[in-house]
């Protein structure tokens, strides 16, 4: 609720910065964008390389909004079809979602940053893949972080 007279909005806690239940990220990433490559009228090679026990404690309806806006800007080059391959890894800096397609470069992208981005506190990296395509890289929160192995000073 605002307050109106002055036209400001009351502080709430970020989505992103409430204690969530876990999700497993390879399911969330099949729930999105098989509907999407089902939808798209050309052929496209789809390769999924998610661990099925990663699990991250991102807000699972802003990354599903991601995920869309992420795929959706793969996909619109690839009129003619193409591959589209999804990878996560573990890091120290938490889980590294990579999506990379086969058509294009960078520079013939429109590369918005979505609000769904700014939620989830990621910023996407985009980058031109040596065999051609763009793969756009972000980091979420690891439900199971990989302990440091830096000693304390």
């Amino acid at each position: 609720m605002s307050d109106r007279s002055s036209g400001r909005v009351p502080f709430q806690a970020s989505r992103a910065a409430v204690d969530r239940t876990p999700v497993k990220l390879a399911v969330l990433v099949e729930c999105v964008i098989f509907p999407l490559l089902r939808e798209h009228p050309a052929p496209i090679h789809f390769d999924l390389a998610v661990p099925i026990d990663l699990m991250t404690t991102a807000d699972p309806e802003l990354l599903s909004d991601l995920l869309k806006s992420l795929v959706r800007g793969s996909l619109k080059p690839m009129s003619d079809g193409g591959e589209l391959t999804v990878t996560a890894v573990h890091s120290v800096q938490g889980i590294e979602l990579e999506i990379a397609d086969s058509v294009g470069g960078v520079e013939d992208r429109e590369l918005p940053v979505s609000l769904a981005a700014a939620g989830l506190g990621c910023k996407p990296h985009w980058q031109n893949c040596p065999q051609g395509g763009v793969a756009v890289t972000i980091t979420l929160p690891d439900a199971n972080p990989i302990a440091s192995t830096r000693k304390a000073a």
